[in-house]
């Protein structure tokens, strides 16, 4: 087990284990998504999943997985999505209670998320992760975008007094080298595939169990104060993804916008768009 970006860039991370740097390294899309430019749309569009059953029938239900795993074996690597769900959202130091209350706020995003919060109406700021802390304490930004385990990673429930708990999906990636997976027993490799599925809907479970445990004890400890906005607001904030933000990733190539479909496809389907 090495420490990130100890044995190569985060940004390298597909030329790596396709060349078996190492044998296998856990990744994000948003680190490779220029290479793969299918996976700003089957990785979580703004607006798209936002429950792990929703993340699961996207990848397993409607095909995605089949679709975007090809992509990964062209670069020599053996691919499973993990993690596909979390509470990830506005961290602030001023209350939430609708969409309209971030209208004009500061606030540091991260990737495609930036467009999001300019849906929203917030002034969105690119910061590195490590920076978002001394940056809410010092004022230079009033909220942050990030997953519920940074109240404990870097420890914002010290530096923030609000939280909005919509989840929404964003899935990690397990990147395997081909002929080191290959190399594994036939059993072993059988297991994996077979239970993937049933990995990918627990580990995104627990991943919420863990986050809503960190949420809790910044409530109990620190005061924080949790707000969910309504289905109005969410509603109103997955139309516009749709009008504005999709179209964007639906033209990155041929297969995206197919991908994109296949979500609008879902989404439908099931009453949500």
């Amino acid at each position: 087990m090495l420490e990130p970006d100890a044995a190569f860039p985060g940004t390298e991370g597909l030329e790596a284990i396709g060349t078996r740097v190492i044998d296998a390294a856990w990744s994000q899309p948003g680190w490779y998504a220029e290479k793969i430019p299918e996976m700003y749309v089957a990785g979580g569009m703004p607006g798209s999943w936002m429950s792990v059953g929703e993340f699961y029938d996207g990848w397993y239900n409607y095909g995605i997985y089949d679709k975007v795993a090809p992509l990964h074996e062209a670069m020599n690597i053996k691919f499973f999505p993990s993690l596909g769900m979390e509470y990830m959202n506005i961290m602030s130091n001023f209350p939430m209670p609708d969409v309209d209350s971030v209208k004009g706020k500061k606030i540091r995003f991260w990737g495609q998320w930036g467009q999001y919060g300019e849906l929203m109406g917030a002034t969105a700021i690119s910061l590195p992760y490590t920076e978002c802390y001394m940056a809410m304490k010092l004022g230079t930004i009033e909220g942050v975008w990030t997953g519920a385990q940074s109240l404990d990673t870097i420890k914002l429930k010290e530096v923030v007094t609000d939280f909005v708990t919509n989840p929404n999906g964003c899935i990690n990636s397990l990147i395997i080298n081909m002929d080191a997976w290959n190399e594994l027993p036939d059993d072993i490799r059988a297991m994996m595939e077979r239970e993937q599925p049933q990995r990918f809907t627990v580990g995104g479970l627990m991943l919420l169990e863990q986050q809503g445990y960190a949420m809790g004890k910044a409530v109990e400890e620190y005061g924080l104060k949790l707000w969910t906005w309504s289905d109005a607001d969410i509603a109103m904030l997955r139309e516009g993804c749709v009008e504005e933000i999709w179209p964007e990733f639906a033209a990155k190539s041929p297969l995206s916008a197919e991908l994109v479909e296949i979500v609008k496809t879902q989404l439908k389907d099931h009453g949500k768009l």
